[in-house]
């Protein structure tokens, strides 16, 4: 009886680490969704007050939203902003892409 027990325990623990490993990952892609819609909501705004939409964007943004690819997301998304034209359409147009991948459309 001890040894069923402590199996249906095991079992338990084993579920329980499975759901909230599940959660954190939910939780991290949320967040990832979260900040890339704040990126392209600011690269929009800051778009809305240029005239030349060919223009490269700002380098502090441009900047800001590197750094947050390069620390959150996989090293193939960095490629593709890198390889990105310089411009402040494709940036925000590349961004909707990510966003994409993570269940926003």
């Amino acid at each position: 009886m001890l040894e069923g027990s402590y199996r249906i325990n095991n079992e338990l623990r084993f579920r329980i680490i499975e759901l909230d490993n599940r959660y954190s990952r939910q939780d991290e892609t949320d967040a990832i969704r979260n900040t890339l819609s704040s990126f392209i909501l600011e690269g929009a705004e800051l778009l809305a007050n240029r005239k030349d939409d060919r223009s490269a964007p700002p380098t502090e943004w441009d900047a800001k939203v590197e750094m947050y690819i390069r620390r959150k997301l996989e090293p193939s998304f960095l490629a593709r902003w890198k390889r990105c034209p310089p411009n402040f359409e494709d940036k925000l147009k590349l961004l909707e892409d990510f966003l994409e991948r993570f269940g926003i459309s």
